[in-house]
């Protein structure tokens, strides 16, 4: 089984894009039962889904317009609204 130090290194790079089967398999199983991970997991996918919407909405509005990028981490945080 993968250690959560190896979980974290694979999901905070893009590895786990090129790893075998058997690792991103090894990952799942990981994160199915340490809840650490899982929640680092959910939260490396927020923070790429609010970078990805920021980068969206920033290239049609001005700067002085644009919410910030950490206005819509913090909003999107779970018992934050």
């Amino acid at each position: 089984m993968l250690s959560c130090k190896q979980v974290a290194r694979l999901l905070s790079t893009e590895e786990l894009h090129r790893a075998s089967l058997s690792t991103r398999w090894g990952v799942r199983m990981h994160l199915w039962m340490c809840r650490h991970c899982s929640r680092f997991a959910a939260q490396i996918r927020l923070l790429g889904s609010a970078a990805r919407a920021s980068h969206r909405t920033e290239s049609g509005k001005a700067d002085a317009e644009a919410e910030t990028l950490e206005d819509r981490i913090i909003r999107r945080l779970p018992g934050r609204r």
